[in-house]
């Protein structure tokens, strides 16, 4: 049986001592995780192989990890929320049990995170006394995976850990060999193992559910998650990840399989068609290995439409699950309602705080911990009934900030790295709305393409594509033929669907029962179309003056004293006038600079 033993502290125990100089290379199979070994080993910057985290992108280059030794084992020098990293080889890929000893030393340690794998949070808010031995004991998963941009299977043996705290600081970990049943996990980028930076804030870092699942288990059950960003039922099998699950699950394992955010995009895999073929499929399979399947239904977004209601873009999906589940008597754990209950109690803007800054799909590691603790809960009411004695709840509340700020480079950062981006356009030159055009085009909201047609008068299509993206709505590119004069297989079909979804067009345009995608747009309903995506995305006030702006239809009215009051509406606004295409961009990025 493999069993080791490290000590960061001079002792007479059995065991390795490593000191802080110890710096991890795969020759000496041990040590710290600084940003001098990083940058020197290309493996060591792939996050699925290491810790998973990395410095703020302006610190790169930089030393900001100091390591010491003190008679309570290998700490910080200064600095607070900086990860001191252990990284050491096991040999073999399995379930190991672990055992982390810190010691408060003479000050004590506050606010204590731990985190195994790929960024995975085994302990947070602990605090421990001046000079008490705290000791952490926890089962993990060591597995093969396929990293981000890589097409072949790596292979991954290593134990890693981060500790996270005020004065953050270890004294020995103990590891050993536990043959225990394993938790593979399937699934998307709101379940994958998501990189972090440092100075580490909560608020600020991706988190999948999957991350946070593990630290509500105790030790003698492991998890090993595969999930990643971009996958569908399909693409998780067709990309080599399944592969791994296929060779490594063994009778009395589990499979949790959570989809959907990708798959509907896509025409092929609707909710009762191609996606609910994948879920029997998995079933089937799983179970002819001697494993047990269960299915989780997707994670909600943080989606409104206009008129301030919710905007379920997944019930489809989250209802097929339901129907695979009950249809072959599979377990069902229902994060879809329990998500959405989150952000319907919550509303629009408390909920944010719940989902990494300006993304409405993906949760931070404050949304993480509360969705993990959903499928937790799921358990121990709908089943495996045998997995409920393995939950060990937290029962404490993480408690979010009123506001979460993304950290910014320093100015002499930004004055020293930023250039300048081009775009291929070839008939901007005397454009008076080429730089508001390139801004637009640098963020991906307009098309980077050889001509931009400036003057052209702007199509309902071709604004409400910008629009779109301009408050990250969710691309659909599946069509239900809504409307007569769409055809599904037009560039613009998923506009469409998308415009409709999510309320952006006025049911007036649309009065006669067709979308008139060709349509030229003129200002009001430029204005229209903003504050409708708009609204989805901001709360507005109830009190908003009318702005007295003549001439301007009853449909657009609200909007457009919306606009005026909030600041959004062009100086040179008319209400009638056809807008062209380089006049309807300072539309939109007005839009885009305040959801």
């Amino acid at each position: 049986m493999l069993n080791k033993t490290f000590y960061f502290y001079p002792t007479d125990g059995e065991g390795l001592y490593v000191s802080a100089s110890d710096l991890y290379s795969a020759d000496k199979g041990y040590g710290f995780v600084t940003e001098e070994n990083r940058n020197k080993d290309e493996l060591l910057k792939l996050p699925e192989l290491n810790s998973a985290f990395d410095t703020w992108y302006w610190l790169a280059g930089q030393t900001v990890t100091e390591l010491v030794d003190t008679p309570y084992g290998v700490a910080l020098k200064s600095g607070e929320q900086i990860p001191v990293i252990f990284k050491a080889d096991l040999e073999k890929q399995g379930n190991y049990n672990v055992k982390i000893t810190i010691n408060g030393g003479a000050e004590g340690i506050n606010d204590l995170y731990i985190f195994t794998g790929r960024r995975r949070m085994m302990v947070r808010d602990i605090n421990i006394a001046p000079n008490e031995i705290y000791t952490a004991e926890y089962t993990i998963n060591i597995c093969d995976i396929v990293p981000r941009g890589k097409t072949e299977i790596y292979e991954d043996t290593t134990l890693d850990i981060a500790i996270i705290a005020d004065k953050p600081s270890i004294a020995s970990v103990e590891v050993s060999v536990a043959d225990v049943p394993t938790i593979f996990i399937a699934g998307d980028s709101t379940v994958t193992d998501q990189s972090g930076t440092y100075p580490y804030d909560p608020g600020c870092c991706y988190s999948g559910w999957a991350q946070v699942f593990p630290m509500l288990f105790k030790k003698g059950i492991a998890i090993s998650n595969h999930a990643h960003s971009g996958l569908t039922t399909e693409s998780f099998r067709g990309e080599g990840h399944y592969a791994i699950v296929e060779k490594y699950i063994k009778p009395g394992d589990y499979y949790f399989m959570q989809f959907a955010h990708n798959d509907q995009k896509l025409p092929h895999l609707n909710a009762f068609g191609g996606y609910a073929e994948n879920l029997r499929r998995y079933v089937a399979e799983i179970r002819a290995k001697g494993a047990i399947p269960v299915i989780v239904t997707p994670i909600a977004r943080n989606t409104w439409k206009a008129d301030g209601t919710y905007n379920d873009l997944l019930l489809e999906h989250s209802n097929a699950c339901k129907a695979v589940a009950e249809e072959l008597n599979v377990p069902l754990l229902d994060l879809h309602e329990r998500s959405m209950e989150l952000v319907l109690e919550k509303g629009l803007e408390p909920a944010k705080l719940y989902y990494f800054p300006k993304d409405y799909t993906h949760s931070n590691d404050y949304g993480a911990y509360k969705m993990a603790h959903f499928v937790a809960k799921e358990i121990l009411d709908n089943g495996p009934t045998e997995l409920a004695e393995f939950i060990q709840l937290t029962g404490k509340e993480w408690d979010v900030p009123d506001k979460i700020i993304m950290p910014t480079p320093p100015a002499d950062f930004v004055e020293n790295n930023t250039t300048a981006f081009e775009t291929k356009f070839r008939d901007l030159k005397d454009c008076p709305f080429k730089d508001t055009i390139t801004a637009l085009t640098s963020k991906g909201i307009i098309p980077n393409e050889e001509t931009f047609r400036p003057n052209d008068i702007i199509t309902r299509v071709e604004a409400l594509a910008w629009i779109i993206k301009a408050v990250s709505f969710v691309p659909v590119n599946v069509y239900n033929d809504m409307y007569p004069d769409v055809i599904g297989h037009e560039w613009y079909a998923g506009v469409v669907e998308s415009a409709y979804q999510n309320d952006i067009v006025d049911k007036a345009l649309t009065a006669d029962g067709r979308f008139h995608p060709l349509e030229e747009v003129t200002g009001e309903q430029m204005i229209s179309f903003c504050i409708s995506a708009y609204k989805s995305r901001k709360k507005i006030a109830s009190d908003i003056p009318a702005s007295q702006i003549a001439d301007v239809s009853n449909f657009a009215k609200t909007s457009v004293d919306i606009a005026k009051a909030l600041k959004l509406l062009p100086a040179d606004f008319a209400p009638k006038k056809l807008l062209t295409r380089s006049h309807a961009s300072e539309y939109v990025k007005k839009i885009a600079d305040n959801v």
